[in-house]
């Protein structure tokens, strides 16, 4: 049997949120010490153990 995969927040989520963030340091919107923090509350609730079985496989 085939499984269809949809990718939950926690693989899609993260990675975004870097690229917005590092885009938003790079655009000097936010500074890389206001951003540091934010990268890491995303990294702790989008983590890998959130993940759906088929996503841990």
């Amino acid at each position: 049997m085939a499984h269809l995969y949809a990718p939950s927040a926690v693989a899609c989520s993260l990675p975004l949120f870097k690229i917005i963030i590092l885009l938003l340091v790079k655009n000097q919107i936010i500074s890389r010490e206001q951003a540091q923090p934010v990268i890491e509350v995303m990294s702790a609730f989008f983590r890998p153990e959130a993940a759906s079985s088929h996503e841990q496989e």
